[in-house]
């Protein structure tokens, strides 16, 4: 079985980790460049094929005509993520797609602290200000004491809540099915409308689309800041940044490579998985859902 590692970032396998990929496949093509699925080497061969692919490689993206290539068994997806190959198509095909999982949840629910704390001190007034105080507007406010509300319990918005209660802050949480009697379950209303901070923790599907409306939005208290953690933006971010720039709201922040703004708002760039420790895991897992594919399948999400 030949195995494609898909990597244009670089391969972070070690040499004793590839020794025992070589000990299941008998040939391993790296690529580090981006290049179409139809131009990898020897792709048209009889040969059984499993591909191992970082995201980069397709931009996000791998076309059903790669589910067609001759031989694919497996595709082993470097990513938590799996919205971006057809699973249904895969399925039609006998082709098994595997995901990495819980990886970064300490990365991400840390960074939500980092952002709350920079918002909360005013950071980006004073970086605005080209680091001239003013006193007038840049009186920062303490995480003790005050109410963070963590919408959606999963693995990282459990964590947060963890992190938030260690710090000394009430933590309130809604939550559609998960339930954790270590916090405070709120109706979803009243956790928008009485919360100092937020903190939406959601997976993005067509249902979480539909849970933070404008009007929730709108019910926030001026001095709330609230916190965009997982990139997925369920809500309207053009609302909530004309909140945040007019103080309406205390100020907003999220993961977007983009600077220019006014106002207590925090655009960090898309990296708050990016930890020695989380991607560590990363590399672990998606090794053992590579030797997997000879006999012990993990974490297939056909």
């Amino acid at each position: 079985m030949r195995l494609y590692i898909l990597a244009p970032n670089g391969n972070d396998f070690s040499n004793s980790q590839m020794e025992k990929l070589y000990t299941v496949y008998s040939e391993i093509i790296f690529v580090d460049k981006v290049m179409r699925f139809s131009e990898l080497p020897k792709i048209n061969d009889d040969t059984n094929k499993v591909f191992a692919i970082d995201p980069d490689f397709c931009d996000w993206n791998i076309p059903n005509y790669a589910l067609d290539t001759n031989g694919l068994k497996a595709i082993c997806l470097d990513t938590t993520s799996y919205s971006w190959v057809d699973l249904e198509y895969a399925k039609t095909k006998n082709i098994i797609i595997t995901n990495v999982r819980h990886w970064s949840t300490n990365a991400v629910a840390e960074q939500g602290i980092l952002m709350a704390l920079m918002l909360a001190r005013k950071i980006p007034l004073l970086t605005q200000n080209n680091m001239q105080i003013n006193f007038a507007t840049m009186r920062g406010t303490e995480l003790h004491s005050k109410t963070a509300g963590i919408i959606g319990l999963g693995h990282i918005g459990t964590r947060l809540c963890e992190l938030l209660k260690g710090i000394g802050m009430k933590v309130v949480y809604w939550s559609a099915h998960s339930q954790n009697s270590d916090f405070e379950f709120v109706p979803i209303q009243q956790l928008f409308a009485e919360s100092d901070f937020i903190f939406p923790a959601l997976l993005k599907n067509k249902d979480t689309e539909k849970i933070i409306t404008d009007e929730l939005l709108k019910s926030m208290k001026p001095n709330t800041i609230f916190c965009e953690i997982t990139g997925n933006f369920l809500y309207n971010h053009n609302l909530l940044l004309e909140l945040a720039k007019t103080n309406k709201i205390g100020g907003y922040g999220f993961e977007r490579a983009e600077t220019g703004y006014t106002g207590n708002i925090l655009a960090l760039p898309p990296l708050a998985y990016y930890t020695v420790e989380a991607m560590q895991k990363n590399i672990n897992q998606w090794l053992e859902c590579i030797l997997g594919i000879s006999g012990n399948v993990k974490n297939q999400v056909n």
